[in-house]
Order: structure tokens, then sequence, then C-alpha cells
């Protein structure tokens, strides 16, 4: 739980700084982490620019708000 919650704080802080280059920046850095031979490191920034992408996903009809 505390990664899920790291992974979404990243994707938040990255998409705040970098903007509309977030999702560019975050698998820039999952390829620098596979190139150095960090799998874990590699999965993490994937795990990332996933978060990103929901986050600027715009909403879809069935989603609701409360």
């Amino acid at each position: 739980m505390e990664l899920e919650k790291v992974i979404w704080e990243t994707a938040a802080a990255v998409l705040c700084k970098e903007r509309a280059e977030a999702p560019a920046f975050a698998e820039r850095q999952a390829r620098a982490a596979l190139d150095e031979g960090d799998v874990v490191g590699h999965g993490r920034w994937l795990s990332v620019v996933e978060a990103i992408c929901e986050l600027v996903r715009p909403p879809d009809e069935e989603d609701t708000l409360n």
C-alpha cells in the first residue's frame, strides 16, 4: 500500500513540474533505470507513467463524481 502511495505522489509531483512533458519524462526515467540494470526502478517508473496517464485522462461519460 505504501508503494502505491509513493507512485501516485511521484506521478503528481512529476506532472506539476514537467506538465505536458510528464509522461515522456517518466518514460525516460524508466528507460534510464533499465539501461542501468535497475529492473525494480524500471517497473516503478512504468507505474508512474501509468499513474500520470490516469491523472490526465479526461473523464468518460460513465465516470461518476460524488
